[in-house]
């Protein structure tokens, strides 16, 4: 039955029936190639071109370069059930082969749960939004890969990666041995360090706000009392009970020590 075809409409693909020989230029070593090969209905203008497997990665390729060739797309690309581009073959509804590889790639946050266009080669992967290019990224080489980029997060996740549990602990000790002991005991106490993590950024901020010294006396003085959290340490801060004369020298004793006479050293309770 003689078919007709509108110009453009539909690109035939498929490999050819039998492999071609290819001759290394340097080596002089012969190897069996596949042809692809990709016709248009209506003209029978022909592409092809040699690859050395029928995977899915040169199969995708392969379209990509008949595309730049043809200089444009055609309305259906029509494979011949090729096993690459087909997982079950069936006359009227065959399973294809998904390409992007069980990767993710991020965009920005605004456009979570967003509709998304891809446009992929064999190293890059592009996604646009409404016809706008909105990320860029080089393509994940092992599956179930995520590729980020940062800029991509809301702010506050950003900050969030900025402060590891590792990097707290480093600047902890930078501040003092007091305040490193300090959060060191808050990420201990739960079975994953990261609970206490939003109580160490805390921290972090007194210390911005009231200097490095003064944290590292209200931290000495948490570790004294037994008053190791967050608000204790910020209730010190306030009242600016780091400034008044306690007993130093004590944050590594297991026994809190007596109360010398005066109201300056009190119990955990009070700092809560």
């Amino acid at each position: 039955m003689r078919q007709q075809h509108r110009a453009g409409e539909k690109l035939f693909v498929d490999w050819a029936s039998t492999k071609i020989p290819i001759q290394d230029r340097e080596t002089g070593e012969v190897k069996m190639a596949s042809l692809f090969v990709a016709v248009l209905g209506a003209s029978n203008y022909t592409y092809a071109e040699a690859t050395m497997s029928q995977e899915l990665k040169p199969w995708i390729g392969a379209h990509v370069r008949t595309f730049e060739f043809l200089g444009g797309l055609p309305e259906l690309v029509i494979p011949d059930n090729a096993r690459t581009a087909v997982s079950k073959a069936c006359r009227y509804e065959p399973d294809l082969n998904p390409t992007l590889d069980d990767s993710f790639y991020s965009v920005p946050y605004a456009l979570a749960q967003k509709p998304v266009e891809v446009r992929t080669t064999p190293t890059t992967v592009e996604i646009f939004h409404q016809g706008a290019r909105v990320a860029s990224h080089v393509r994940a080489q092992k599956p179930y890969t995520a590729v980020t980029e940062n800029e991509h997060r809301p702010k506050a996740h950003q900050a969030h990666l900025q402060w590891p549990p590792s990097r707290l602990i480093d600047w902890a000790q930078k501040t003092g041995r007091c305040s490193a002991q300090l959060f060191q005991q808050i990420l201990d106490r739960y079975p994953h360090p990261e609970m206490g993590y939003r109580s160490c950024l805390g921290l972090l901020r007194l210390g911005e706000k009231y200097g490095p010294k003064r944290l590292e006396s209200a931290c000495e003085l948490a570790l004294i009392t037994g008053a190791t959290t967050y608000k204790s340490v910020k209730s010190i801060l306030c009242h600016s009970l780091d400034l008044q004369p306690f007993a130093k020298g004590s944050s590594t004793d297991s026994t809190p020590p007596r109360s010398s006479g005066h109201d300056n050293i009190r119990g955990a309770g009070y700092y809560e």
